[in-house]
């Protein structure tokens, strides 16, 4: 089966039938939500949603409203009048909507362009946005999207009421390793160690990031503490089994890492910063006891 793109059409259930054209139909999977609490619920159930058509009489509120929504706020929004009015044009741009168009003086084509439109230029910002938060070198995401995470996984860990836990991950010795062997092989150390990292972590939900040139960091949503160590000790072993010599190490004879764990209940009066500053003393703590080993808290 296609794996159509889906968009859903926010309307009454005979407008949005009057916008489901078999060509539309052929190339993108349409869904009809009559009002905001059952597209709410569509996105609860979707796992993505590629762009929103709002066709209903209260056309600018609606878009507010959406813009207003977590988990909609930067889907594409085609609004739809029937009335040939510019200022409900003007008031559906200015309340979140990237196009609008009049029915009253489009045909069925001009709707289908306007969509493909929308959808092409979405698709494309999607692609830049993906390549703006990947990690050049180790081609897992950097640092900015590791941020972004937290801050929404620490949000819905506290609706939620789960447990959010991350890891970080140094490689010890780093510099001398990258001094005597050179930047070559120092890159393609890194490379190795975030490939282990990604493959101890295969939930859709873990988040796996270069935080800092030879630093990773782990986000595991839903995680305690015990499992988050158990994820930490066996990067540890996987590291060392790749079996990399590394001569002017004080932990080893082959690279390893030092690893710090973190887990907490996030609550609102509280900040992701606080889980990120616990887990860099605990990771420190490791270094400083001799390096390639696993340490953790549980807050």
């Amino acid at each position: 089966m296609i794996n159509r793109p889906l968009i859903v059409i926010l309307a009454p259930a005979a407008q949005a039938e009057a916008l489901m054209t078999d060509k539309l139909e052929d190339e993108f999977n349409l869904l009809n939500a009559e009002n905001l609490d059952e597209l709410q619920r569509l996105a609860a159930d979707r796992k993505r949603i590629e762009m929103l058509v709002v066709y209903t009489d209260t056309l600018a509120e609606d878009c507010a409203q959406l813009r207003a929504m977590d988990a909609l706020r930067e889907l594409p929004i085609l609004a739809v009048g029937r009335y040939g009015s510019e200022q409900m044009q003007d008031q559906s741009i200015a309340a979140g909507a990237i196009d609008y168009i009049d029915l009253g003086h489009a045909t069925a084509t001009v709707f289908e362009a306007r969509v493909h439109s929308l959808y092409a230029l979405k698709a494309r910002t999607d692609q830049l946005t993906e390549i703006a938060r990947l990690d050049a070198l180790t081609a897992v995401p950097n640092r900015y999207y590791f941020e972004e995470a937290i801050d929404i996984e620490w949000r819905r860990c506290c609706r939620e009421f789960n447990a959010l836990a991350l890891i970080m991950i140094d490689v010890d010795a780093f510099t001398a390793f990258n001094h005597h062997y050179g930047a070559g092989v120092g890159d393609n150390c890194l490379k190795r160690i975030a490939k282990v990292i990604e493959n101890n972590c295969l939930r859709a939900a873990d988040v796996v990031a270069r935080f800092d040139s030879d630093e990773f960091v782990v986000l595991l949503p839903g995680t305690e503490f015990e499992n988050a160590l158990r994820v930490a000790e066996n990067i540890c072993k996987a590291v060392a089994a790749l079996d990399l010599i590394h001569e002017y190490s004080d932990c080893s004879d082959i690279v390893t890492v030092s690893v710090g764990v973190a887990s907490i209940d996030p609550t609102q009066d509280q900040d992701y910063k606080l889980l990120v500053t616990e887990v860099e003393e605990v990771l420190h703590r490791a270094q400083q006891q001799g390096g390639n080993q696993a340490q953790g808290v549980a807050l």
